[in-house]
């Protein structure tokens, strides 16, 4: 088992936390995803209840 632990930004100066959690993983993250975007559409869901938001990638 592992696990992803997130933070969600607000929007406003000096993108303050909001919010955040934990979603846990029925395998090891490195064998369910090809690279960490490809786990955005599981915190989505963990995070709003769908994981059909639009979102941007910050580097």
């Amino acid at each position: 088992m592992d696990y992803i632990i997130y933070e969600q930004h607000g929007l406003s100066t000096g993108m303050p936390v909001v919010d955040g959690g934990q979603v846990l993983l029925e395998g090891m993250f490195r064998d369910l995803f090809r690279c960490t975007a490809d786990c955005i559409p599981r915190v989505l869901d963990m995070a709003y209840g769908n994981d059909a938001f639009n979102c941007v990638i910050l580097e």
